[in-house]
């Protein structure tokens, strides 16, 4: 089933700097509690919470507790989403990133489970169309909530540029010239609107695609290259402190199958 992941995570001590994924995520902790920022602000979730993120959305992770921390995700494409929902392309848009509903939760993290051990796409499509089509009716709200700052959209030619140019240096004065603003208001702007500094916005870019390409079956070494990194043990270590998880071993993980793909952590 191309566009679905299920993301397991069983940590201790780590904690996930700035990143995106092109996928909506939806997940439960499994034991202890969960602090995260995203969209602003600071949010602590528990077994009895589902979480949403929204495809893009720059956000970090780490325990809230002494206790163990783990918890699974189903990261799922847009579009997938929307077929599942029955509406074409088309998507949803969760405006809360925490929402308290423990039967739902419970019943997540089931699904999850037996999405593990699913013996076809068939049978994961149907267990995902189940719940997820249920929790998504129930809590997508639509289209974003409006930025404090500059509007997204007045900030277009520059996140077009760092795609185009993502494997190049990039500079602060072409960047704020994109938008007309000198370069201390571009970054203040910029951080206002995306919550982080417009260097953290290109670091988890860069981690985006090559999670990409890793996921097409490039090479480590190439893919190092291929997003502006310096060599092969750069993208080892950031994409340690963004996913949890090496790239030579994610790769692995989300190589053998064409099926529903499993990311452990």
């Amino acid at each position: 089933m191309p566009g679905v992941e299920l993301f397991s995570a069983d940590l201790s001590g780590h904690a996930f700097g700035p990143h995106t994924h092109d996928a909506f995520a939806i997940g439960v902790v499994v034991s202890g509690a969960q602090r995260f920022r995203y969209r602003g602000g600071n949010h602590v979730a528990d077994r009895s919470n589902l979480i949403f993120m929204n495809p893009d959305e720059l956000h970090t992770g780490s325990a809230a507790s002494d206790e163990r921390w783990c918890y699974r995700f189903v990261h799922i494409e847009p579009a997938v989403l929307g077929e599942l929902l029955g509406e074409g392309s088309a998507s949803p848009w969760f405006a809360d990133a925490l929402v308290h509903a423990p039967r739902q939760a419970e019943a997540m993290r089931g699904v999850i489970a037996r999405l593990w051990q699913a013996p076809d796409a068939l049978t994961a499509a149907g267990e995902l169309s189940s719940l997820l089509g249920a929790i998504s009716r129930r809590h997508a709200r639509g289209l974003p909530a409006p930025e404090r700052g500059l509007s997204r959209s007045r900030f277009a030619p520059v996140l077009e540029h760092i795609e185009a140019y993502l494997e190049q240096p990039q500079s602060l004065d072409t960047l704020a010239a994109c938008v007309g603003l000198s370069r201390f208001h571009f970054v203040r702007a910029f951080g206002q609107t995306f919550h982080v500094p417009p260097h953290r916005y290109l670091q988890a870019r860069r981690l985006a695609r090559a999670r990409q390409m890793l996921r097409d079956g490039r090479g480590v070494a190439e893919v190092a290259a291929a997003v502006g990194l310096c060599d092969q043990s750069h993208l080892n270590r950031w994409f340690l402190r963004l996913y949890g998880t090496t790239p030579s071993r994610y790769q692995q993980q989300v190589r053998p199958s064409r099926g529903v793909t499993k990311t452990l952590s």
